[in-house]
């Protein structure tokens, strides 16, 4: 009996039943954020680092979130402060 070795291809949806990415979710403005659990891992890293000299081991899924968040934050410090509609009247 010979054997099928004809690959699988992934299945890729079609434009009909794509779905558009999920946004993160939002927080309700009440609610707060317990950073604790964050805090305790970030010192994990940073111990790591200490001790061996070498950048912490993390997966893809952290590089990718912890890159998002250092955009989202240098993004948020560019533009606090500054009087852009100031700034865009005089040119």
């Amino acid at each position: 009996m010979a054997k099928n070795n004809k690959r699988k291809q992934p299945h890729q949806p079609s434009q009909s039943t794509a779905q558009a990415p999920k946004r993160a979710k939002t927080l309700p403005s009440t609610e707060m954020i317990d950073f604790t659990e964050l805090k305790a891992w970030i010192a994990v890293q940073e111990e790591y680092q200490q001790t061996t000299g070498k950048s912490a081991p993390l997966s893809t899924a952290q590089v990718k979130a912890i890159g998002e968040l250092r955009l989202s934050v240098s993004l948020e410090n560019a533009i606090a402060g500054k009087d852009w509609f100031g700034l865009l009247c005089r040119e």
